[in-house]
Parts: C-alpha cells; structure tokens; sequence
C-alpha cells in the first residue's frame, strides 16, 4: 500500500497536477496512517496494577472517617488515638468572627465532653487528598443539619504507622 502510493505521488508530482496530486496524497496518508494507529494498538499490551487494599490513601481516608464519626458522636476516648499530641484547631474568622482562633487537642477534647462540639451527623465528601511520604492534605467538606464545614485537613504518619490529624483548618457556614 505504502508503495503505491509513493508511485503515485511520483506519477502526480511529475505531470505538474498538483491539485489532484494533493487531494489523493492526504486520502492515502489519512487512510495509510489510521491503518498504522490501529495496527500498533492492537499490539500494545496495557497491564494496569490494581492498588492494595491497605493503600496509604485508603489508611488516610479511613482516619478521616473514624475522625468524623468520632465527633459526630462524642466518642472522646476514640478522638484521643485519632488525634496527633499537637492536634490544633485553626479557626479564621469563622462564622462572622474577625479573629484567629488556635484551640489545641486538650481545648478541643474538652468542647467534646462539655456537648458543646460534635452530636451531629454529618456527612463527609473528600474533596481532594494529596499525600507525600509521611505528610498528606485533605480537603473535606462535611454536611450537618445546621451547618457546612469547607475544612483543610493535615495529618502526619506516626512512628508506630498510624496517620493522625495535627491540624483542622474550618470554614463553617450556615445551611
């Protein structure tokens, strides 16, 4: 095919009729190219690698998980493992205020007990996650009865392995 089409192009380019010879060039090119694409994908060999079930990114999304619902229902003694010892929560200018807020672990936990925090179901769409080594990022909005947090989350891959949360960054607004 290829060869037939080389010597019609001579044939072509040598009686000047370079219209004619343009129209049948690119038909055969186009005709001679997409037998090519097809030829060569039918060769290729596509080995895509399933993730392991105890993926990084599925540990990460399942501390999440257990952290929300942890919340939601005031389980103290399981926010307590699931929270990094420097946990804070960062809190700009939330619901109207003007101010930063840093609470820590012990504030926060404390807000729990108190029923002042969490007793919401909510629920939780992660957004985006982004993990490097021992670090990851996630951005997380969860959807109560009252309220909506847009929150960045980080948490930090323990010495014994487990991913805690070292840091809750919330925007909270109203339904």
């Amino acid at each position: 095919m290829l060869e037939t089409t080389l010597v019609n192009f001579y044939y072509l380019f040598n009686s000047k009729n370079f219209t004619q010879m343009i129209d049948i060039s690119i038909n055969k090119i186009a005709t001679l190219l997409t037998g090519l694409s097809v030829a060569s994908l039918s060769m290729l060999q596509v080995n895509v690698p399933s993730a392991p079930v105890n993926s990084t990114e599925m540990q990460v999304k399942a501390t999440l998980e257990e952290f929300v619902k942890a919340g939601d229902s005031r389980n103290v003694e399981q926010l307590k493992q699931v929270l990094h010892s420097h946990f804070r929560v960062v809190a700009n200018q939330v619901m109207g205020s003007t101010t930063v807020n840093i609470m820590t672990k012990d504030q926060y936990l404390a807000l729990i007990e108190e029923g002042k925090l969490g007793g919401d179901v909510r629920t939780l769409e992660i957004l985006s996650l982004e993990i490097v080594n021992k670090n990851a990022a996630a951005h997380v909005r969860l959807k109560g009865k009252t309220v909506t947090f847009d929150t960045f989350y980080h948490l930090v891959l323990s010495d014994e392995g487990n991913w805690q949360l070292i840091q809750d960054l919330p925007f909270v607004s109203k339904n």
